[in-house]
């Protein structure tokens, strides 16, 4: 079965590269504040890693209210783009996030099946490696078997608004998260500060909020843990 990764530039994707074993590649560009950068953070790792990359232009200029981090259906766009391309498309999602409505498992199942009706009996299959493990685990996985933390920080990129980090926003805190608990991500420490967001995570941490999950509680805290022995 043919198969494609659904790549954005990010930590996520870019670990699945590898422990794919370094599948075709697809950048779509949904026309977001974010993806200018990301689009440049791709081409750069395509050339370094020699990827068998295809970008697409898929701008969603019609919807009326566009937010870099809640955008309805976006998986759903990504995985249809990824149907022209191969049959098995992989959605890189991970453990602590699977209660999204377009990252759960429902979702790729239904996924798969409307494409393969759609795809007039061809079947579609969408999934995920990594549904199994956190980011932090993710990571631990790609220091182990690939690369540095540093090299794994310096392929990537994250920001929701569209810069290489601003650490104000959700997606940098995951990012550094997962770095700083692998041994990484220090030069990140007073931007992430001064954004706000660690108070605000570890307040909802320390009182055990569960749209956080056990595993993002215990990950914030011990992120703190860190910070307090320097």
């Amino acid at each position: 079965m043919s198969e494609v990764l659904l790549y954005s530039g990010g930590v996520d994707s870019f670990i699945a590269y590898w422990y794919l074993n370094r599948p075709p590649v697809l950048f779509v560009d949904l026309g977001l504040k974010s993806n200018v950068l990301e689009k440049e953070a791709v081409w750069e790792a395509s050339r370094k890693y020699s990827m068998n990359l295809t970008i697409v232009s898929l701008p969603l200029i019609w919807v009326p209210v566009m937010s870099e981090m809640e955008l309805p259906c976006r998986n759903m766009y990504l995985v249809l783009a990824g149907s022209h391309f191969a049959d098995r498309i992989w959605l890189i999602v991970q453990r602590g996030e699977l209660n999204l409505s377009d990252r759960s498992p429902t979702f790729m199942v239904m996924a798969s099946e409307m494409l393969t009706q759609l795809w007039n009996g061809t079947k579609k299959e969408v999934c995920s490696p990594f549904v199994d493990r956190t980011k932090v685990e993710m990571v631990q996985w790609y220091v182990d078997n690939v690369g540095t933390v540093d090299e794994l920080d310096q392929s990537t990129i994250c920001c929701y608004r569209g810069k290489v980090f601003c650490g104000e926003c959700s997606a940098c805190f995951r990012k550094w998260v997962a770095l700083r608990l692998n041994g990484g991500g220090r030069q990140y420490d007073e931007l992430i500060v001064k954004g706000g967001l660690l108070e605000q995570y570890t307040k909802r941490a320390e009182e055990r909020d569960p749209k956080l999950g056990t595993e993002r509680i215990e990950e914030i805290l011990a992120v703190n843990e860190l910070l307090m022995i320097g």
